[in-house]
């Protein structure tokens, strides 16, 4: 009996990891302001990114729809990664025919978030263009 639950605890585990999505390490490309607020926004730092796109221009407007983070613009980049807060503020300013297609589901166990595991990290460069 010990052994059977022993191999269904692991079989759990091992599900539960597996199932992990990535993680994302973005890297600046150079130190311009608009490479910053790529990263910002790709890391989901909605408060920083915030605060920097407020003293870059007085319009968010403007960076939702002029900023581009690897040949995408600003809010769509952020959505890419899954970065949903920084996605979700920029996508009020950006203009609806720079927003990509809606065609991604996201589900987050919120109870899995609390543990700590060790999951694969992709570097991503970022560069403005």
């Amino acid at each position: 009996m010990k052994y059977l639950q022993l191999t269904l605890i692991a079989v759990s585990l091992s599900a539960v990891t597996s199932t992990q999505a990535l993680t994302y390490k973005f890297v600046a490309n150079n130190n311009t302001i608009e490479t910053e607020l790529c990263v910002l926004a790709g890391n989901n730092e909605k408060s920083k990114l915030k605060l920097v796109m407020n003293n870059y221009s007085k319009s968010n407007r403007f960076i939702a729809n002029a900023i581009k983070c690897n040949n995408m613009i600003i809010g769509n980049f952020a959505s890419r990664y899954e970065a949903n807060d920084t996605a979700n503020y920029l996508n009020k300013y950006t203009l609806p025919r720079n927003k990509g297609p809606e065609t991604e589901v996201t589900i987050q166990d919120i109870a899995s978030l609390s543990i700590n595991y060790n999951l694969p990290e992709e570097v991503i460069t970022v560069y403005v263009n």
